[in-house]
């Protein structure tokens, strides 16, 4: 449950109270007199829904009554009641507002959760769970590998499961590296490299800007090839929020690791060491997601794209 309240509403001489609540299941309405119910209705179950005007009608003492329940300011909500059409009580004296802005935004919260819960969605993020699972194994191995013995043992380590993994599916004809893994290695397998090669303390806060840009490049490459080694697992992994094409898809990731590097090749000069280590532990993940979404969000599918 997201919120309940009561209203009192003075309707001929008598006291009613309207309890509302919402939830996952949409805006649920129950109209007493004396702690006696005379009426209830469920709501709409959409985040839209919730943001206009609902009316329910009921039949109480040979008259018929509808109640209006909506925004009558940006935070707060209302009701207004009619008895045979007349209206006989209004919230404060209020008419409803109309919250334009918010009702844009929540219709497309709407299509994307109906996108969510469709059919053809479930049957993909099944088709999803094996690669799914193996990015996080080789995440989680990656991880414990590095911590207990270096970077170079844990990417080695990575690659040489991922290898095994291609010919174990070819036998059990489970995508089991369909997902991200091989993008991952490939990138942690470059970023042995460069610490190989660069000790230098300005070339190691230059190695994610570095790596950065070396990604970009991948995937530029992989959207210009039709994106079957990034765009792809991308798009599938999306296809729940937003539709699109793998090339596309790599596009944006290009775009976005071309964004990163404007801005951490400057910092990386800018910072001291101590304060560069802050802003790649903490800060800049403030600045990567807001980017990936909005490329991810430019690169869409519009109706217009399939005509």
């Amino acid at each position: 449950m997201l919120f309940s309240n009561c209203y009192k509403l003075i309707i001929n001489g008598e006291v009613w109270q309207l309890h509302v609540k919402t939830g996952l299941s949409g805006f649920q309405y129950r109209v007493a007199v004396d702690g006696k119910t005379i009426a209830e209705h469920l709501g709409e179950n959409s985040a839209a829904a919730m943001l206009s005007p609902e009316k329910f009608e009921f039949f109480y003492n040979n008259k018929i009554y509808n109640i209006v329940y909506g925004p009558v300011s940006t935070w707060g909500y209302g009701a207004h009641v009619y008895e045979n059409d007349i209206l006989v009580y209004r919230f404060k004296d209020r008419n409803f507002h109309k919250l334009g802005g918010f009702e844009k935004f929540f219709e497309k919260l709407d299509s994307v959760l109906e996108r969510t819960n469709s059919e053809d969605n479930k049957k993909i993020q099944k088709e999803l769970q094996p690669s799914f699972i193996t990015d996080i194994v080789l995440g989680v191995i990656f991880f414990f590998v590095a911590s207990q013995y270096d970077i170079l043992a844990a990417a080695v380590s990575g690659a040489c499961l991922a290898f095994s993994l291609y010919f174990i599916q070819q036998y059990f004809k489970v995508d089991l590296l369909g997902g991200l893994a091989k993008f991952g290695i490939a990138m942690s397998l470059l970023s042995v490299g460069i610490s190989l090669m660069l000790q230098d303390e300005i070339f190691i806060q230059l190695k994610g800007t570095i790596i950065g840009a070396a990604g970009s490049i991948l995937a530029f490459i992989d959207s210009h090839r039709g994106g079957h080694f990034i765009g792809k697992p991308m798009s599938r992994y999306l296809s729940s929020f937003v539709t699109l094409k793998p090339k596309h898809a790599a596009q944006a990731l290009g775009v976005t690791g071309l964004v990163l590097v404007a801005i951490d090749l400057p910092l990386a000069f800018m910072l001291s060491k101590d304060q560069w280590i802050f802003y790649n532990a903490f800060l800049d993940m403030f600045i990567i997601i807001p980017v990936f979404i909005w490329t991810i969000w430019m690169a869409r599918e519009r109706p217009c794209d399939k005509n």
